[in-house]
């Protein structure tokens, strides 16, 4: 038997845990791969157009930074392959005065097969562009980070 890290959603961070697995048997292809590469490339550019139209992506870091592609970029991914998102929990953390405090929030990507994609995002009080706003404003990125992050591992 083999392990694997899978996400426990029973603990309150989705932290690993690991579980057996039955030794791998006949390791073979479920998809033809020239043609979902010509089907990922075909929405690529689909999606490039529509980033640099709509003004979907933003860059981190100055000059040197990466584009990242914001929710609604990757909402639209999410369309095309018949995945949703949702947010499992937002909830702050943190207590005053002895850590940072902000909002943790975890949300579930599911595919059409039923496969569940989570990811935990934080947004936290400390972060230069979020001192003095007010909470719904921290709950409210928390919730948008985690979805961005669950379908960006779909």
């Amino acid at each position: 038997m083999t392990e694997q890290h899978v996400e426990d959603r029973d603990t309150p961070l989705g932290e690993a845990a690991l579980v057996p697995l039955p030794p791998p048997g006949d390791l073979s292809l479920i998809m033809d791969p020239e043609r979902s590469l010509a089907d990922a490339s075909r929405a690529a550019r689909t999606l490039v157009k529509m980033v640099k139209e709509q003004g979907l992506s933003h860059r981190f870091g100055g000059r040197g930074g990466k584009e990242h592609l914001m929710i609604e970029a990757w909402q639209t991914i999410a369309t095309w392959y018949g995945v949703t998102v949702s947010i499992d929990y937002c909830k702050e953390i943190g207590e005053a005065g002895l850590h940072p405090s902000g909002f943790e929030a975890r949300a579930v990507a599911i595919t059409p097969t039923g496969r569940e994609v989570g990811a935990v995002s934080y947004c936290m009080k400390d972060e230069g562009n979020w001192k003095g706003r007010p909470a719904f404003q921290l709950a409210s990125m928390a919730q948008t980070r985690a979805c961005s992050k669950a379908l960006r591992l779909c």
